[in-house]
């Protein structure tokens, strides 16, 4: 991951600053933490594997309350398909494949908007919908996130999300002539850390 290509906090993350900083007015840059993840969790027919993306980008800029609804900045996040890393060579390229990397090298996500959802104690629930885009294929999706400040006073969003890779066209990848299935039920999942732009 290259954290100081970043300008800007991460998409979903981008959306829980206004609510978590209630006093802010100005334009603010963020940028994404080294230490931030996002993965892609799926089974086959004889196991479950891990895909760690390492390397993605996002783009936004904090401007107060009304950077919630996303409309005058859109948030972007960016992910290099062929920098999925499922630790086995041959599961690499087998997705890679699948999600038609040398097409569509990047998967990206663009916010529309994001809503506050109330939820208990410190932490803050955020429904951000978004358009996805993967293998060539844009659909809209939701997803629920959970923020909160961490007291070196950088900002975290966690959250998960269920796809099927057939909604977006693309064919689960198979091995071992046709004998090991990957199914079509993936989970997305991120831990998101975002620091003033230059911390």
């Amino acid at each position: 991951m290259r954290p100081n290509r970043v300008s800007g906090v991460i998409a979903f993350l981008l959306m829980a600053m206004p609510i978590l900083i209630p006093h802010a007015v100005s334009v603010q840059e963020w940028a994404l933490a080294e230490e931030s993840r996002l993965w892609i969790d799926g089974t086959s027919s004889v196991n479950s594997f891990t895909c760690h993306a390492t390397d993605m980008d996002g783009t936004g800029v904090l401007k107060g309350r009304d950077s919630v609804t996303g409309s005058e900045s859109p948030a972007l996040i960016t992910v290099q398909v062929p920098a999925l890393d499922c630790g086995n060579r041959r599961m690499n390229k087998d997705l890679r494949d699948a999600m038609k990397a040398d097409e569509f090298p990047t998967i990206t996500f663009r916010l529309d908007y994001a809503e506050r959802v109330h939820a208990p104690g410190d932490s803050l629930r955020v429904q951000v919908v978004g358009t996805l885009t993967l293998a060539g294929q844009s659909r809209e999706v939701v997803v629920l996130m959970t923020a909160d400040r961490l007291e070196d006073g950088r900002y975290r969003g966690t959250g998960k999300k269920d796809l099927k890779m057939t909604d977006f066209g693309i064919t689960p990848p198979t091995a071992l002539l046709g004998l090991v299935k990957a199914r079509d039920e993936i989970t997305i999942g991120f831990e998101l850390i975002a620091e003033r732009e230059g911390h």
